[in-house]
């Protein structure tokens, strides 16, 4: 997908290895946590609602690039304003990768038992180490 920085009119390439394409929908869906998963700061609150408006930023941060990308509203729903990519756009916008180039599973019982090991302050596993945490 193409998307324009809507600060610094400056277009980028987002990839995203893998969503839910719905065909009768518009739009992709993309599963905040996927995201998240993959190094991304997501903050999916409107700012009107966050606890604190002056600290919610109501965007999607890339820390590795330093690029943070603010999600506008459509009603209820929270969404980057993309469109398809020209090919003069994908052969000279960066790429940014939102998402791992490795298989995504919804149904991975990974998320619910590291919440659970947290919670239990037991530390949780990442792919490359285990962390340790306490409550």
């Amino acid at each position: 997908m193409a998307y324009v920085h809507p600060e610094t009119s400056i277009k980028y390439i987002l990839i995203i290895n893998q969503a839910l394409y719905i065909k009768e929908l518009p739009n992709a869906l993309i599963n905040p946590n996927q995201l998240r998963a993959n190094g991304l700061i997501v903050d999916d609150c409107p700012q009107h609602l966050a606890p604190d408006p002056e600290i919610g930023t109501h965007s999607i941060q890339v820390p590795n690039q330093k690029l943070h990308l603010p999600l506008q509203l459509k009603g209820i729903l929270s969404y980057l304003p993309v469109h398809y990519p020209s090919d003069e756009e994908l052969n000279t916008c960066p790429w940014i990768e939102l998402t791992a180039d490795s298989e995504w599973n919804p149904k991975c019982e990974s998320f619910q038992e590291n919440e659970q090991r947290l919670l239990q302050g037991q530390g949780y596993e990442t792919e490359k180490h285990r962390v340790m945490g306490s409550i």
